[in-house]
């Protein structure tokens, strides 16, 4: 019983001892490179001691002499470069302040680390106490002797799936290696600062893309028991691929950490705790955001991320590369030298960039010194640079700031409507208060009296509100969270609205709620649209269509739902060809089942409707040739639905250009991963010569993603009327638009008598046209971002302008207006 006694005692000696201190070496090595110019590299370097200090319910950690060196050379050999370590007096105060840890059996239940510390201060500290956490126990609970095992556990990326491999285990000593799978970790690897645009695609498992590629692990060397250990030596490995085009432009970096112990003493000065420490219990590495702002006056803050860092930029160096770029001009003269030229477009990037880190009162400094300041005559090019650069940096504090000069009337209403275009373009954070500052903005008296405006405003918020923030319920039971939650939406839009609702509305604002209700893409806005489209609500036709291509949008986010509206309507044949031909293009695009494509294929076998069958058979082929990704399952459905038509006829005709379809081009390559396609689509109208539909959409697809680049549709009625007043011959008189050189024709007396005579003989009464009413409609990246909406009041337009048909110039400013200003505008 003594020698056990005494075996036991050492044993338990042999692990981390209280009252003891621990003193490591712990080094690291970021290196970034590009495999196919490995000989150039940048990065950076670190060391410092770590001192760990057990105590009896949890251990004290302490990160000391903290050194570190970057680089950024050519044939840089990391394992054997010297660094010339330094001390940063200003990455020393909270990195030193002492941090603790609680475990259990090796695995950390709880953590302590100062409230105020900065958050990459937190971030290295959870990177160290991870080095320190080892599941040997509690993870073979039922095998003590297993080899090779699986755990759930907390690490950087929060809860991840993590292997363990014992190598050795005897003799007081442990070899043991841990490997995590990222793909099955609660947080990704990486952290995204924006928004990001494309959506997946291509859900085959042998055809998915990883653009962004994360391996670690961490092997180490212990004295002891899987119960009772020190860790003498660790070393940890990670490696990120980032390849966005497949087997070209390929990053790599490469994180290395080693720790390992180098004296074991008694523990002479007691550690103590910052007084705002606080606890936690998740090592998931955290990233600062403005996600959550409630309250728009906390806008007027730079956003968080520069503050964080602490990046500046000289106001008076800014303004100065301001001016010089509203100053830049080009003539003739200057296009044999123009590549050594300053180029307008680097010096705006680089205005972007440098204006990130500006708060509200920078900006308005910079306003009210630098633009309304500018000399006479690049005043005017000074304000569109100064508000494209507030559109394009995208920040909070510039996005409010340019909200407030719309609503201070502070610019023209073409420069207010361009500026709400690309605030969801540019917008960086997602958050209740600048959804609150956009919405509230199409609320006042600067924007609502202007329809264009306030129709591109609403369909900012909407396209904001409805986008990645936006958590959508999957049924009609559960609310949606996020961006598109209830009280937010409720601020621009309302769901309960009927077609009765809005009898005495304009057209441009129920056009423009429809729209809203596609780039929202919720349940309930999905309902909204639903109303419109029914038949039994007695919409108007145009109204309909609107509410059929808002439907089409939001299709992908609820597929289901879209189709159970679309199919309906779709196979109602007493429905006009037009409406039908939209509510198949849903259906198209909400990827259908097998079963659906095949029962739409047996139905246009006796389908009445000639444009309806053109446009079917024309869609089906070409989506069957397609080779854009993201159509692979579709094309490969109609692989067994095309075969349903070979021994009829009527549908073996090849596409006629004259009558409605569809037809895409497409291309991918397999080895930079990326593709695209363009998709023209054309649908007859049913009583008119003129088409009623006509759109383009072009989609690019890169590393797994599907982007939907830009959409451009133009629809009409009664547009034939307008056609015939341009073109429409009249006998007897000199007017013909296309007779532009040649000499003027004299009226007839033979022909005024000859017209006579025969419309007495044939009286024949003129067409009555429908209500003239054309919309051209602007989508990028799947939301809808501007809509123009023509009525009548283009024929007047029209005729004032022939009014001065024999002063062109006259008629061009009235329709293009004066131009007394040279306007200069950047975009991204």
């Amino acid at each position: 019983m003594r020698v056990l006694g005494l075996l036991l005692l050492a044993v338990a000696a042999s692990g981390f001892e209280v009252g003891k201190e621990y003193v490591y070496k712990y080094k690291g090595t970021m290196h970034v490179f590009s495999p196919e110019t490995h000989e150039q590299s940048a990065g950076m370097a670190l060391q410092s001691k770590v001192i760990v200090q057990p105590k009896p319910d949890h251990t004290h950690f302490k990160i000391v002499n903290f050194e570190s060196d970057t680089f950024h050379e050519d044939h840089i050999d990391i394992e054997h470069h010297e660094f010339h370590y330094k001390s940063n007096e200003h990455l020393v105060g909270a990195l030193e302040h002492p941090f603790a840890a609680k475990f259990d059996e090796g695995k950390i239940e709880e953590f302590e680390i100062g409230k105020s510390e900065a958050n990459w201060v937190k971030n290295l500290k959870k990177g160290v106490l991870s080095l320190f956490q080892l599941d040997l126990v509690k993870g073979r609970h039922e095998h003590h002797d297993d080899k090779e095992y699986h755990v759930k556990e907390d690490s950087l990326h929060g809860q991840c799936d993590t292997l363990y491999i014992v190598h050795e285990e005897e003799h007081n000593h442990i070899e043991v290696t841990k490997v995590k799978n990222h793909e099955k970790c609660e947080h990704g690897h990486y952290s995204f600062f924006g928004q990001e645009r494309g959506d997946l695609c291509d859900k085959c498992q042998d055809h998915v893309s990883h653009p962004r590629f994360a391996t670690s692990e961490v092997y180490y060397e212990l004295e002891g028991t899987a119960q009772h250990y020190v860790i003498h030596h660790a070393w940890a490995e990670a490696s990120h691929l980032f390849k966005p085009h497949g087997d070209a432009k390929v990053i790599h970096i490469a994180i290395n950490r080693t720790l390992d112990l180098e004296e074991e003493h008694d523990a002479t000065v007691e550690t103590t705790l910052p007084e705002d420490a606080e606890k936690d219990h998740s090592l998931a590495q955290g990233y600062v955001v403005s996600d959550d702002l409630k309250d728009v006056e906390e806008l007027k803050h730079p956003n968080p991320v520069f503050t964080e860092y602490g990046v500046h930029t000289n106001k008076e160096k800014f303004a100065e590369a301001m001016k010089k770029l509203a100053e830049l001009e080009f003539t003739d003269d200057d296009i044999a030298d123009i590549e050594r030229k300053t180029s307008g477009a680097t010096l705006f990037l680089t205005l972007v960039s440098s204006s990130s880190s500006f708060s509200y009162d920078d900006i308005n400094d910079l306003y009210q010194h630098h633009v309304l300041t500018a000399p006479e005559p690049i005043k005017g090019s000074m304000g569109h640079l100064f508000l494209d650069l507030l559109a394009a940096t995208g920040m909070n504090p510039h996005i409010l700031f340019g909200l407030n000069l719309i609503k201070n009337k502070d610019v023209s209403e073409s420069d207010a409507d361009r500026f709400y275009t690309k605030i969801q373009l540019h917008l960086k954070e997602v958050s209740d208060a600048i959804i609150h500052a956009i919405s509230d903005s199409c609320k006042s008296e600067a924007v609502k009296p202007h329809h264009e405006v306030w129709s591109t405003c609403k369909l900012t918020a909407s396209a904001i509100a409805g986008g990645k923030a936006c958590k959508g319920a999957k049924n009609d039971h559960d609310e949606d969270h996020g961006s598109c939650r209830p009280e937010i939406v409720a601020h621009l839009f309302n769901y309960s609205v009927t077609p009765s609702d809005t009898e005495h509305d304009k057209d441009y604002e129920i056009t423009t709620y429809l729209r809203a209700a596609g780039n929202l893409a919720t349940r309930k806005s999905i309902h909204y649209l639903e109303r419109f489209i029914c038949p039994k609500s007695h919409a108007s036709e145009h109204h309909r269509m609107s509410a059929l291509w808002a439907l089409k949008q939001a299709s992908k986010f609820h597929p289901e739902l879209a189709r159970s509206i679309a199919l309906p309507v779709f196979h109602n044949e007493s429905e006009p060809s037009e409406i039908r031909i939209a509510a198949l293009l849903v259906v198209l695009f909400s990827n259908p089942d097998l079963y659906v494509l095949r029962h739409i294929a047996l139905e246009i076998i006796t389908e009445p409707s000639d444009q309806v069958v053109a446009f079917v058979t024309s869609a089906f082929r070409s989506v069957a040739k397609s080779k854009y990704p993201c159509h692979r399952e579709l094309a490969h459905h109609m692989r067994y639905v095309l075969p349903v038509w070979d021994h009829v006829p009527r549908l073996k005709k090849p596409v006629d250009k004259s009558s409605s379809h569809l037809e895409i081009s497409s291309s991918y390559y397999p080895k930079y991963d990326f593709g695209s396609m363009t998709s023209s689509e054309l649908i007859r109208s049913r009583d008119s010569y003129m088409p009623r539909n006509m759109y383009i959409m072009l989609r690019d697809y890169r590393a797994g993603r599907s982007y939907d680049t830009l959409t451009l549709s133009f629809e009409s009625w009664g547009l034939d009327r307008l056609f015939n007043e341009l073109v429409g011959p009249e006998p007897g008189s000199s007017k013909d638009i296309w007779n532009f050189f040649g000499r003027r024709r004299f009226p007839r007396e033979a022909s005024a008598k000859e017209l006579k005579e025969i419309e007495t003989a044939l009286p024949i009464a003129d067409r009555e046209y429908d209500p003239m009413y054309a919309r051209l409609t602007l989508s990028m990246f799947g939301k809808t971002v501007d809509s123009w909406d023509i009525g009548d009041t283009i024929v007047e337009l029209l005729k004032e302008l022939a009014e001065e048909k024999d002063h062109p110039e006259k008629a061009a400013k009235k329709l293009l207006g004066e131009g007394h200003d040279h306007k200069k505008h950047y975009y991204m």
